[in-house]
């Protein structure tokens, strides 16, 4: 099992950094939390990688991924790259999501249609995974 939030004292350097570079370059195309402490993400990678991650008691009690190296049960730099992002977002709970869905939901009701919409086109132009999630969302 590997510490958490403390992962990179046991993992390679040469991971780390690859899973962080993934990390900040936002590889991480969707993540959702499927039950308590249980994480599932797609990572773009040469292909679309499913990552599985759960978390209890201070550790990663479990993780996997379907590229090569996950598929032998190593860490592997998507493996890295959710963590990252798990730690980062600091929403653990369905009571994190619940509360910030609630927060966003109530925001997004104040704001005039025309600045969502400015909004929207200048995030899309300058952020490629936000532009390929909001075509395949909506576009036709």
């Amino acid at each position: 099992m590997l510490p958490f939030p403390n992962f990179e004292q046991v993992i390679d350097t040469k991971i780390l950094s690859a899973g962080y570079r993934y990390y900040a370059y936002q590889h991480i195309i969707e993540i959702t939390l499927k039950d308590i402490g249980e994480w599932v993400a797609k990572v773009k990678g040469s292909q679309i990688y499913d990552v599985e991650i759960k978390l209890g008691n201070g550790y990663v009690e479990y993780f996997k991924c379907d590229c090569a190296d996950g598929s032998l049960g190593e860490v592997c730099k998507h493996v890295v790259a959710v963590l990252y992002h798990i730690r980062e977002s600091q929403m653990q709970t369905r009571e994190d999501f619940a509360a910030f869905n609630t927060e966003v939901q109530t925001m997004l009701k104040d704001i005039p249609k025309e600045d969502m919409e400015a909004f929207m086109v200048s995030f899309a132009s300058q952020n490629k995974n936000f532009r390929e999630k909001l075509m395949a969302e909506f576009g036709e």
